[in-house]
């Protein structure tokens, strides 16, 4: 009886679908790699962003928040940097425009606006190498899966007589290209999507703490 096992299957295609197979089995490989890193990252990003907001509305003491901040208690990123975005323009907006106040929040604003377009960027990274595997994977399985079904055919007409076993590795192999092509793009597919979700959900935030920042200075002035 002849062993149809996946090891054998791929140990005895051709050498182009051994080829593509690899290639999906690296795309997955960086996909799972990626989608751990990021979801590690995310976490850690969003439990300083806490412990930022946490602070902040307990403390009240924007001098005591920004050096905090700076000193990096909060983190390298997040909704730190852009509190300190907007206190360093705050801070340059007085200076040079007097009791302009409208002026003065605008300046911020725009500054706290940049800031959060930076940290939009950095929330980014890896959404669009997910989103190109979740997009490509099954197309590079499909042509495995052509090329199987070609070799397939093509064994037909070295013999007189067509039978299972002939045609069997062939359609295997098609197989198996098309099964490593959607195993590389669900994952990537379902991680892309959860992923912008919350990015979402994090730029919301940033929002809201921008107004909610301009409206204490606004009170202040």
């Amino acid at each position: 009886m002849n062993d149809v096992g996946f090891l054998s299957l791929i140990l005895k295609a051709s050498p182009v679908a051994q080829f593509v197979l690899l290639i999906l089995f690296v795309l997955l490989y960086l996909t799972v790699w990626k989608i751990l890193r990021k979801r590690l990252g995310l976490r850690h990003y969003e439990e300083d962003s806490d412990l930022f907001e946490d602070d902040f509305w307990h403390d009240g003491d924007l001098d005591t928040i920004e050096n905090r901040a700076r000193a990096g208690d909060y983190g390298k990123q997040g909704l730190s940097k852009v509190f300190i975005a907007g206190q360093e323009e705050f801070k340059k907006a007085c200076e040079t425009s007097g009791e302009n106040v409208e002026l003065i929040l605008e300046g911020v604003r725009r500054a706290m606006l940049t800031s959060i377009q930076h940290e939009n960027v950095y929330l980014g990274r890896h959404m669009q190498f997910l989103a190109t595997v979740a997009g490509v994977s099954p197309y590079i399985g499909l042509l495995g899966t052509v090329w199987g079904i070609i070799n397939a055919f093509h064994s037909l007409t070295q013999t007189s007589q067509a039978t299972i076993a002939l045609v069997a590795p062939g359609i295997a192999e098609a197989l198996v290209a098309t099964a490593m092509g959607l195993l590389a793009a669900i994952p990537a597919l379902i991680a892309y999507n959860y992923f912008a979700q919350r990015l979402e959900q994090m730029e919301a935030r940033f929002e809201n703490f921008s107004n909610q920042y301009l409206n204490i200075l606004q009170r202040t002035l």
